[in-house]
């Protein structure tokens, strides 16, 4: 060192070893003792506390290990291989759908719980009515226009449900779909609104196309008494223009809960004098998650009036849906709860999911007519009728996120032949009236085994019959078997399989 520098200047440290230093002290320094920290923290209370080892309240990784009872490796996989996902051993034997099999249910029993519709009137579907509309003596105006539709005979629940709901009684019905509750409720509605000219009534569908549907029945049937006028409310329309036609003169409105509860809250509709309450597939309703809506519709009716409620299935929750809205009802059940249409040939075929286009391809071109396809979500719909239409086929596509012109515009494109084939979600398989649908091809199994009968009911309505195929991939195996069972235990015919 130079003795001429007055100071003489200390070797240069670097910049962590200066931190560390300020921070945790010199590597010389010894750690203080707890009793010296106490006092010095006496002296002086404003100095930061030094702390030794993790904070209160957190565990270092020796302590988790500790508990634990090991010491793992993160970088590496349980059994200390670089995969941490792989398998501490290999599979061994087939896999669970390999070696279940497709046919092998014979251990699978039908039902043999207490019927849920013990106190139901049952009616066979296939039940031959002698009677005529004339029986129920409609007023004048009512038998022009049945005879204009070409409405001859009843369906079995019309013949039983519509002398009851004239009678004035409340009702739950409890049917398949195509077996004409439309009718059933809608030719008592009007001869009440015309006895009564005060009264009003409210019809509540799940669906934009259900509500659709029954609003075109409703004015095909009162096209000679344009003074019985309805209104639908559904969303996806402008408000706009529904709030236009609410504040004209209606006898009845067509609705969606959601939608119509917007309306009620805006105080655009008054239910003041509704004198009947239609709640039509209510099942489909329970499951979409409208039970607070019809709760807060309920308040914005009179007490007394005439409820009926129709449904495709009953379970605990319709049932206790019944008991909220309807008194002392009578109920009728047509056929059997959640059983397939007999009118319609089931059959299954296993496939891939790399492999499903192709065979999609090859059943499409072996058959003849109009085809619905399901499938499981909206993408997998818009990427299947994109494939589809490069393929220079007439498809038409309906999901939720379509808009209501879009998918009117579909549902008649296909209704009146222009395209041969729907792509939809589960919002097709019910509340669509298309006559005639040859088959439906199911691309994708629905998650709810009762939503496979919904879908393949498309297909055979009216006394027609149909074709119902499904492609079964290896992932969709349980989801078939739940099918399956449900098949069974409510006597449904089962699907072959195709080869």
């Amino acid at each position: 060192m130079n003795s001429n520098n007055k100071y003489p200047k200390k070797p240069k440290k670097k910049f962590f070893s200066r931190f560390s230093e300020k921070f945790f002290g010199s590597k010389s320094e010894k750690p203080a003792e707890k009793a010296d920290v106490k006092a010095s923290e006496q002296q002086n209370p404003r100095a930061p506390k030094k702390r030794y080892g993790p904070p209160k309240g957190r565990k270092n990784n020796e302590q988790r290990n500790d508990q634990r009872g090991e010491r793992r490796d993160f970088n590496r996989g349980s059994n200390g291989s670089s995969s941490h996902f792989k398998r501490s051993e290999p599979h061994k034997g087939p896999r669970r759908w390999q070696s279940k099999g497709f046919k092998n249910y014979a251990s699978i029993a039908p039902s043999q719980q207490k019927n849920e519709l013990s106190e139901f009137l049952q009616i066979s579907p296939d039940e031959t009515i002698n009677s005529t509309f004339e029986e129920f003596n409609f007023v004048e105006p009512i038998q022009v226009a049945l005879k204009r539709m070409a409405f001859e005979k009843p369906t079995p629940i019309q013949a039983k449900s519509i002398p009851e709901v004239l009678a004035g009684k409340d009702l739950v019905a409890c049917a398949q779909t195509g077996t004409g509750k439309t009718a059933a409720f809608c030719l008592p509605i009007l001869t009440e609104f015309i006895k009564n000219p005060q009264a009003t009534g409210l019809i509540l569908a799940p669906t934009r196309e259900l509500a659709q549907q029954i609003g075109t029945f409703w004015r095909t049937l009162t096209e000679a008494m344009p003074e019985y006028r309805s209104v639908t409310v559904t969303g996806g329309s402008p408000m706009d223009r529904q709030i236009k036609a609410l504040a004209k003169d209606y006898r009845l409105i067509v609705a969606t809960p959601g939608r119509l509860l917007d309306h009620l809250k805006r105080r655009k509709c008054k239910l003041d004098n509704c004198s009947i309450l239609v709640l039509d597939e209510a099942d489909r309703m329970l499951d979409m998650g409208f039970a607070p809506q019809l709760a807060e519709i309920e308040k914005f009716v009179p007490q007394k009036r005439q409820n009926l409620l129709f449904s495709a299935t009953w379970n605990k929750n319709v049932d206790q849906l019944s008991k909220k809205f309807l008194v002392e009802p009578l109920r009728i059940a047509v056929g059997s709860v959640s059983k397939a249409a007999a009118s319609v040939k089931q059959t299954f075929k296993t496939t891939s999911q790399l492999a499903k286009n192709d065979t999609l391809i090859n059943e499409i071109r072996k058959r003849e007519g109009s085809i619905i396809i399901f499938t499981r979500t909206k993408s997998r719909t818009n990427k299947l009728a994109r494939f589809l239409t490069s393929l220079g086929m007439q498809v038409e596509q309906m999901h939720g996120d379509r808009t209501q012109g879009q998918r009117r515009a579909a549902l008649e494109a296909f209704r009146n032949g222009e395209s041969r084939i729907l792509v939809a979600t589960d919002v097709a398989a019910r509340g669509i009236d298309v006559a005639d649908i040859g088959h439906v091809i199911n691309y994708d199994l629905p998650q709810v085994a009762e939503d496979y009968i919904h879908r393949i009911g498309r297909s055979g309505r009216a006394g027609s019959t149909g074709q119902a195929l499904s492609l079964i991939a290896p992932e969709e195996h349980d989801l078939w078997e739940e099918i399956m069972r449900l098949l069974i235990k409510t006597g449904s015919a089962t699907p072959q399989q195709e080869k």
